[in-house]
């Protein structure tokens, strides 16, 4: 990778993480609304199934900001020791180190894993939820 396409995703990651900087900020805004009337008045059982779906939702985004803000941080850091655009999904003791395409990067600056290795992710993750849902057809009996 060039020191041009370097700055260029250093500016570009600087822009993503002043994005979720905001959504978290304005999410932990919502949780405080939602959250500010609690014990002054007794809620029906609609009203707290709402406040409940709110703060699900914004505690959610927060989280995702929270996760996403640290790979921006990890991807600034590959920057800076030479690591940004190589994958660096472990395989065994080492890490896979396959250049990551710039279209990749492009799209989603912080990511940090080829695409054949997000593939294998997304399958062992689909196979690990179907066994746990078949195990928990063969405990219930269901």
């Amino acid at each position: 990778m060039t020191n041009e396409e370097k700055s260029k995703f250093e500016r570009l990651l600087d822009q993503e993480a002043d994005k979720f900087l905001i959504i978290k900020q304005k999410t932990r805004e919502g949780i405080m609304e939602a959250t500010a009337g609690l014990s002054r008045r007794a809620f029906d059982d609609g009203e707290m199934a709402d406040l409940n779906h709110r703060l699900a939702v914004n505690t959610g985004l927060c989280q995702s900001s929270d996760q996403i803000l640290k790979k921006i941080d990890m991807a600034k850091q590959g920057i800076k020791n030479g690591t940004y655009g190589q994958c660096l999904n472990p395989l065994g003791n080492s890490a896979c180190e396959i250049s990551i395409s710039l279209r990749r990067l492009e799209a989603v600056p912080w990511e940090d894993k080829c695409l054949s290795c997000q593939k294998e992710e997304e399958r062992s993750a689909s196979e690990e939820q179907f066994l746990k849902k078949e195990k928990r057809k063969v405990i219930t009996g269901n």
